[in-house]
């Protein structure tokens, strides 16, 4: 009997080692694969963050060259006309907006001085 129960227990207490040590490798391995996860996820957000704030500093790029371009050609066709520009137009042009540029564009070919095309 004594040994029915010594055979008992260490067959309990061997369970008992047997389960504490599969959770702990489950505990290990659910860590493992959270951390993993975490830095995939992480370099994922990375990549798309780039990949989103290079679409958009390409997008800026391209609307600042056609404005400039638009001030650029705008500034050709006044010299064409008015001759070299005072200081003042020349301020004016630095500081427009696209919108007030497409409008100046149109006054210039009505204008009769260049003052006309500013107002």
């Amino acid at each position: 009997m004594l040994s029915e129960n010594i055979r008992k227990w260490q067959e309990r207490v061997i369970e008992e080692s047997r389960r504490k040590a599969v959770e702990e490798v489950l505990q290990e391995g659910k860590q493992k694969g959270l951390e993993e996860g975490r830095q995939k996820g992480l370099e994922e957000g990375r990549q798309k963050g780039l990949e989103e704030g290079r679409q958009k500093g390409l997008e800026e790029g391209r609307q600042k060259g056609l404005e400039e371009g638009k001030a650029l050609l705008l500034r050709k066709q006044l010299e064409k006309r008015f001759g070299p520009l005072p200081d003042w137009a020349e301020a004016r042009l630095e500081q427009v907006a696209s919108d007030e540029l497409e409008r100046w564009a149109i006054r210039l070919l009505d204008a009769v001085r260049l003052e006309d095309v500013f107002s």
